[in-house]
């Protein structure tokens, strides 16, 4: 899995805007690929979401694949098991872990957080803007 998302895998800082108007900062690794048995490994080692992604419609020429994601507090988990084999992306992995450090701990899972302060909107965009640089994303 290691391998496999230091050359393949995502590692974002995910920001957008909640149904109250404030912005919401989410980790998220995530993987594709048109094998469905390797994004079933994944899901096994570490359960995500997984979704069909239908691409043959757009182009004769290209495979349907299979979006394996995680986000949350799962993140964190895999990040600490994935660091010690990361070479390319272990620096994004620092970073996501470093997002969930400040995530508020005293939230549950599905429920809207709380508002974030000026001091830790600005925190999660320097995080953000950090692992896109690292992705090769303009900020």
């Amino acid at each position: 899995l290691a391998g496999f998302l230091d050359g393949e895998g995502s590692f974002i800082i995910s920001r957008y805007r909640s149904r109250l108007g404030y912005f919401v900062y989410e980790a998220i690794i995530q993987a594709t690929n048109t094998d469905h048995r390797l994004t079933d490994e994944f899901q096994r080692l570490a359960p995500g979401s997984l979704v069909r992604v239908k691409r043959k419609h757009l182009n004769n020429h290209w495979r349907d694949g299979w979006l394996w994601r995680i986000k949350g507090r799962a993140v964190g988990d895999l990040c600490h098991r994935l660091l010690p084999h990361l070479k390319g992306k272990r620096e994004q992995a620092r970073l996501l872990l470093k997002m969930r450090a400040q995530t508020h701990l005293g939230s549950k899972p599905g429920r809207w957080g709380t508002t974030l302060t000026p001091s830790e909107v600005a925190s999660r965009e320097e995080l953000r803007s950090s692992v896109r640089k690292l992705n090769g994303k303009v900020s």
